[in-house]
């Protein structure tokens, strides 16, 4: 997680995963099967070449050398490109199979999951059990679904489908049963696969920009 020793680690952690997840089949859920597939490209990827002990440790230390030059120019993005195309075939596929089931269709499939014990968190709550909100919930996660695969690619939309798709993993990991966490927590983390660098530099800029114009109000109150 901190990411200290990564291209022997995210080797070792891919081994061990895929060792449990052949081992016994039979417990397999979906996060397993996207955490693996995550796991098999990140081989590829030149993790830990940004927010890492690795990447501090190599420019507090190692700058002006060998290492330091070979890491600036490893900056393979094929298997960044093939992560994003795994989750947007999650997304689309899973629209696919829910347009062809009628409660998705009328938008009565959030109505009958919260009236269920074993898949909603609140049955017990009579607001939740609303059709208006039923059609407003079943309709907006599907479009969420569909669209995400095609807006995601431009620039005035990726914000907008990626804050959707914030909230609908949200609220089914605090709506939702248990059961669903794993699952809705990993599609969050694969999100940051499609935030650019330069959109982060930006929330940095901000960032700084406010702690800047705090401490000015600081001081002109001293």
């Amino acid at each position: 997680m901190i990411g200290f020793c990564t291209p022997i680690i995210k080797v070792v952690l891919f081994v061990i995963f895929a060792s449990m997840y052949h081992r016994n089949p039979a417990l397999i859920n979906g996060q397993d099967q996207v955490a693996l597939m995550l796991l098999f490209f990140s081989n590829f990827a030149p993790l830990g070449n940004s927010l890492s002990f690795d990447n501090w440790l190599i420019s507090r230390y190692f700058k002006n050398n060998h290492l330091q030059t070979f890491r600036q120019k490893r900056k393979s993005v094929w298997s960044w490109r093939l992560m994003q195309l795994s989750i947007l075939i999650i997304y689309f596929f899973s629209a696919i199979s829910k347009l062809t089931d009628i409660s998705w269709q009328d938008g009565t499939a959030l109505y009958y999951i919260s009236l269920s014990e074993r898949w909603f968190r609140f049955p017990s709550i009579d607001f939740l059990h609303n059709q208006i909100l039923s059609i407003f919930l079943t309709y907006g996660g599907l479009l969420i679904e569909i669209l995400f695969p095609f807006l995601i690619w431009f620039n005035k939309t990726r914000k907008i489908i990626l804050t959707g798709a914030t909230a609908l993993h949200t609220s089914i990991i605090f709506l939702m049963s248990r059961d669903l966490v794993p699952f809705n927590i990993l599609m969050l983390i694969s999100l940051i696969l499609f935030i650019k660098p330069k959109d982060i530099s930006i929330l940095n800029r901000k960032f700084n920009g406010l702690k800047i114009s705090s401490t000015v109000v600081d001081n002109n109150l001293k």
